[in-house]
């Protein structure tokens, strides 16, 4: 089996590998009850404290720049309004408040006039017009990190997930920035699977690791239909997903979230079982909608 064969080769000029911002060791400078609580579960959670950018989870997207960098804003912005990330936070707060009444920091506000305003308000009126014009220029930092494969270690196998796999797959709403903008893989990071890692010694463990994340991931987002199991034909159900159905197309859910709740017969990465229905599974992503990661190998 080699689902993954040549792909890179194949697709090389279209993608853009990437890691991204971390929103948590961000928060932690500005927000110390953030900081204390995100330090509080680190050993149950995947709270990345230290690193500048996500080095448990990499991508690749075939989306602009400016797209991917208001995709991860949106799925994150309650993290990102702070105004210490701003070059010029008041200029950006007094344009909101003039054109939509409404702040774009709440932490700028008197503690009188926070009575007097939603702290969540602000997603209702974030555009990808506004981000590209006032919000990604006065942003202190690079919403993600582009990585240049050649400088990826040879002796490791790399997971990059599908970008577009993850995204709600609701289409955009005027009223609400999230629909179809939304990043399940990043909204629930912290919920991956405990010691997620990007890289492996050995190709089963990492795809075994990324068939994990894509079940947990589809399991903790029951509200949040993703584009990467959403089906417009009827496929074959797998041993690992549900299949239901929504306005006449199909999409998937995850029967379990741990691959290794299925037993020691299965979770060994050469085992017979696990590789038939890991390639069968790969097969139907790939016809009917997108493959969900790929395994990278800096040959």
């Amino acid at each position: 089996m080699n689902i993954f064969k040549n792909i890179f080769k194949r697709q090389k000029h279209k993608f853009t590998y990437f890691k991204v911002l971390n929103f948590n060791k961000l928060v932690g400078q500005v927000d110390l009850d953030k900081y204390d609580s995100l330090m509080e579960y680190d050993e149950e959670n995947n709270h990345e404290m230290e690193n500048e950018y996500f080095e448990n989870v990499y991508f690749k997207s075939t989306d602009k720049h400016n797209l991917i960098a208001y995709q991860i804003f949106v799925t994150q912005h309650k993290d990102f309004c702070y105004s210490e990330f701003f070059n010029d936070a008041k200029s950006l707060q007094s344009y909101y408040l003039n054109k939509y009444q409404t702040p774009f920091f709440y932490d700028l506000l008197s503690e009188q006039r926070k009575e007097s305003f939603d702290i969540y308000e602000i997603e209702r009126f974030i555009n990808f017009d506004d981000f590209q014009k006032f919000i990604l220029p006065n942003f202190k930092y690079d919403f993600f990190k582009p990585i240049n494969l050649e400088d990826l270690d040879k002796n490791q196998y790399y997971i990059f997930y599908n970008w577009r796999f993850f995204m709600d797959v609701n289409g955009y709403d005027e009223k609400n920035c999230l629909d179809g903008n939304f990043n399940s893989l990043i909204g629930y990071l912290h919920g991956l699977p405990f010691g997620t890692k990007s890289n492996y010694t050995i190709k089963y463990e990492a795809e075994f690791t990324a068939l994990n994340v894509i079940l947990e991931n589809s399991c903790a987002t029951v509200d949040t239909r993703l584009k990467g199991l959403s089906f417009k034909s009827n496929i074959i159900p797998s041993a690992l997903f549900i299949q239901e159905s929504y306005n006449d197309e199909y999409y998937l859910s995850g029967k379990i979230r741990d691959l290794n709740r299925l037993g020691d017969s299965i979770r060994l990465f050469n085992n017979t079982d696990f590789m038939t229905e890991f390639e069968k599974l790969m097969k139907e992503f790939e016809k009917y909608t997108m493959l969900p990661f790929e395994i990278y190998k800096n040959n």
